[in-house]
């Protein structure tokens, strides 16, 4: 999968990460990967959505508090199988992605999900 992103986005990434609830093993989710993608600067993003695009990506826009524009693959009508988010490399979004997944291996994880998150990014936070 990043092998092919890779191929069309080149030299825009600065780093892909895998995450999400299908990003944690044994963590029952939906059949939806979720995907963080890393760019330099957001000066980048007009060539990013070109090349998407022609991917087969569908541009959902900024997404404002989440801090990046959110692409989707949907191969039919309300089935989603990708949910690529483009962030800033070193922007708030991308060092919660990065802080989630290494919390994501703690035995606690899967039954204290959302409170866990929230925890860890709080903290962060201060």
């Amino acid at each position: 999968m990043f092998k092919g992103l890779r191929s069309v986005c080149g030299e825009l990434l600065v780093e892909l990460q895998h995450v999400g609830s299908t990003a944690a093993p044994d963590l029952s989710a939906k059949p939806i990967f979720d995907i963080a993608a890393a760019v330099a600067t957001l000066d980048s993003l007009p060539e990013l959505i070109r090349r998407l695009t022609i991917a087969g990506y569908l541009c959902r826009g900024d997404q404002k508090d989440a801090e990046g524009h959110l692409f989707v693959v949907e191969p039919s009508p309300d089935v989603l199988t990708i949910h690529l988010r483009d962030v800033e490399h070193d922007g708030v979004q991308w060092r919660n992605y990065v802080r989630f997944l290494a919390a994501s291996a703690c035995d606690s994880y899967t039954a204290f999900k959302a409170a866990f998150i929230r925890e860890i990014l709080d903290t962060q936070r201060s």
